[in-house]
């Protein structure tokens, strides 16, 4: 008996330390993966974009048709507007109208005519958002910075019981004015190299000087002059010069 005990005492000593041993491994183990999990991974690096160089893809010059039609049919304002545009990689449309405009008004029961002649220049930037799809068409929006300079005058006469009938005229030169436009266009293919281009603007009046004898009736290449906000619409017809580099 006392043989006996004295083996167990050693095999029981053993055992526990292995066990305690085994224990804090799987201890060890547990926690260093519970670590692991915790620890968000790495975030991908972003890759940076590569610069695409600028590049001169083409241009049009055209005319605007609603002008001509008036002009060709005898309505009370005329004039004509010529349209350009040069492409950049496609994208992008810097764009130039240059416009004459004359605009009458008349009202035979109260003996007057108000004339406005002028010219208008508009700069700005399309951005095409079909640049990826299609060289040939596109659908574009952009900002115009706009100004006229003009001259307007008015004849009218006056029947009065004691003076009689008289004639007068008034007129002022060297007038301004400018404004911004919000522009939504397209350019639709006829035939090769030949455009349609719709356009829907919105104008601002900015500013209007120089009129201190007679009220501003009409700007060329605005309209209006009471309106401080104006939408029209326009056609224009272009023709694509054939240079340039195509995608």
């Amino acid at each position: 008996m006392t043989l006996l005990k004295a083996m167990i005492q050693p095999i029981s000593g053993y055992f526990f330390k292995s066990l305690l041993f085994g224990l804090f491994c799987c201890y060890s183990l547990s926690t260093t993966l519970a670590q692991e999990n915790t620890i968000p991974p790495p975030k991908p690096k972003k890759e940076k974009k590569e610069w695409v160089p600028l590049y001169f893809t083409g241009a049009r010059v055209g005319i605007e048709l609603l002008h001509l039609a008036e002009s060709v049919l005898g309505s009370d304002r005329s004039g004509f507007e010529i349209n350009a545009d040069a492409t950049v990689n496609n994208k992008y449309f810097f764009v130039v109208d240059f416009g004459l405009e004359r605009y009458r008004r008349s009202d035979p029961a109260n003996s007057y005519e108000y004339t406005n002649t002028g010219q208008y220049l508009r700069v700005g930037l399309d951005y095409n958002l079909l640049h990826k799809k299609t060289d040939d068409e596109a659908v574009s929006f952009g900002l115009r910075f706009a100004n006229a300079n003009f001259r307007h005058e008015i004849a009218y006469e006056l029947t009065d019981s004691f003076w009689g009938e008289f004639e007068g005229n008034a007129q002022e030169r060297g007038l301004s004015a400018n404004w911004v436009e919000v522009v939504a266009s397209f350019k639709v293919r006829l035939l090769k190299n030949l455009y349609l281009s719709p356009n829907f603007r919105i104008k601002f009046l900015a500013g209007n000087n120089g009129d201190t004898l007679i009220q501003t009736a009409d700007i060329p290449g605005y309209g209006v002059a009471k309106s401080s906000t104006r939408a029209s619409v326009n056609y224009s017809l272009l023709y694509r010069l054939p240079f340039g580099i195509k995608n």
